[in-house]
């Protein structure tokens, strides 16, 4: 695997991931919900190809960053952390969480690719719905609110 400098664009870190790991079921980021309260990036590889059920990857460790371009002049720069897992997939869908691919092997979910994830992914730290396309203070009271953006989220 390329070697991980301490700041390197979430998409380059995602292409890293499908590159090193083969069986791919779902690649899922955790995040707060919005890009104020922003704070740090989990990203959970779910794979039978992980070696442990909770496989931290060492090239990611000691202050790595994720840079994630959300359309301002200055992208957010977060302290991320990887995780992958032989846990099957199927992480809640939230306000603080985005599920950035989902394999279309996967029974009882719908596919998502990576382009659309990270579009998802790329909204909702910069504060604006993915669905509706609304400026969002917080996504745990819109989804309350708006139930056909909730369900635009769920896989």
């Amino acid at each position: 695997m390329k070697e991980i400098s301490e700041k390197t664009r979430v998409e380059e870190i995602i292409e890293q991931l499908q590159q090193r790991f083969e069986n791919i079921a779902e690649i899922h980021i955790h995040h707060f919900s919005t890009a104020t309260n922003a704070s740090d990036l989990l990203i959970k590889v779910h794979t039978g190809d992980a070696e442990s059920f909770e496989q931290y990857l060492d090239e990611f460790a000691d202050g790595k960053k994720a840079i994630v371009d959300v359309g301002r002049e200055d992208p957010l720069t977060l302290p991320v952390s990887v995780m992958a897992t032989y846990d099957g997939p199927g992480n809640m869908q939230s306000s603080e969480g985005t599920t950035i691919y989902m394999s279309e092997n996967v029974i009882g979910a719908e596919p998502r690719s990576t382009d659309d994830g990270l579009r998802r992914l790329k909204e909702k730290l910069s504060g604006t719905c993915p669905c509706c396309r609304e400026s969002v203070e917080s996504f745990s009271e819109h989804y309350r609110e708006s139930r056909e953006c909730w369900e635009d989220e769920q896989l």
